[in-house]
């Protein structure tokens, strides 16, 4: 007001509680009311304001009260992995989908970064869909980025994003996670041969074979007469020194130790032929 405020007519009503002046959570200073709470609000709890009356030095009142409402939002977006969808993958130019949800101010599109093996990509180098009120999905294509990763390489991925408050600064927060392209194996059975007479030494040997650590496999052993000796499945492999789930100990179907000489084996991944070759029990 041009002739200036009479504070002490201040009603300023905050959910149904009148504070004046006096009041320790209320100041006017210059032409501001200041009103700082005196506990501090929960997340997404709603809060009415009204200013009931102020009056000018003359005791001119308000022409009329000034009302509103706004929601408290302390917590930043949070996220979750779409794809990859496990942590060992077979392709070296992956496509990334993370989805962000921020249920209160919503996600800033601008705030968003993505750092993959520290190199930040920016809007528009991915793109962000939304999906529903709050949720966005970002996709990020390595193939369109010019970003191919190496077998065995490990690719470490952050994302982050603030949400979009209309008053107080932003909550950020940040994601990250790991994934790891599948490694070149070449089909290897060691050792080879092998010697199953249980004296410490050489009493199995191991199969290794493409994608062992991403897909089921199936093992066949035949003998020379291309009869079916032994068949057993095999699972992803998750850690390669981890061998007692690809080993054979030279046994047969029932369990029963079988003769010395020159067997076949052949592994098949998905139905396919990924390796064959031959197995030699020897004394």
């Amino acid at each position: 007001d041009l002739e200036g405020v009479d504070s002490s007519t201040i009603r300023l009503d905050v959910n149904g509680v009148i504070y004046t002046i006096d009041s320790p959570e209320l100041a006017y200073r210059n032409d501001s009311l200041i009103f700082t709470s005196s506990r501090l609000w929960e997340n997404a709890e709603t809060v009415s304001v009204t200013l009931v009356s102020a009056q000018d030095i003359y005791g001119a009142p308000l022409v009329d009260t000034l009302e509103y409402m706004f929601v408290v939002d302390l917590l930043p977006p949070t996220y979750s992995l779409d794809a990859p969808s496990r942590t060992m993958i077979r392709e070296n130019q992956p496509i990334i989908e993370i989805s962000i949800v921020d249920s209160l101010a919503g996600v800033d599109d601008s705030s968003i970064v993505l750092t993959i093996n520290g190199e930040v990509f920016r809007y528009p180098r991915f793109s962000v869909i939304p999906l529903e009120p709050f949720v966005k999905k970002l996709i990020f294509n390595s193939m369109n980025n010019n970003l191919k990763f190496r077998q065995g390489d490990t690719v470490r991925v952050t994302i982050s994003a603030c949400d979009s408050p209309n008053y107080c600064p932003p909550n950020c927060s940040d994601f990250s996670f790991v994934f790891v392209i599948e490694p070149a194996i070449a089909c290897l059975v060691h050792p080879n041969p092998f010697t199953p007479n249980e004296d410490g030494y050489n009493d199995f040997t191991v199969f290794s074979y493409p994608y062992m650590f991403s897909e089921t496999a199936e093992l066949y052993i035949y003998n020379k007469n291309n009869i079916e000796v032994f068949r057993a499945t095999i699972p992803p492999v998750t850690d390669f020194r981890d061998v007692l789930g690809r080993t054979w100990y030279g046994l047969d179907k029932n369990k029963n130790r079988l003769q010395e000489g020159v067997y076949l084996y052949i592994i098949k991944v998905g139905g396919e032929v990924v390796c064959n070759g031959t197995v030699v029990i020897a004394k």
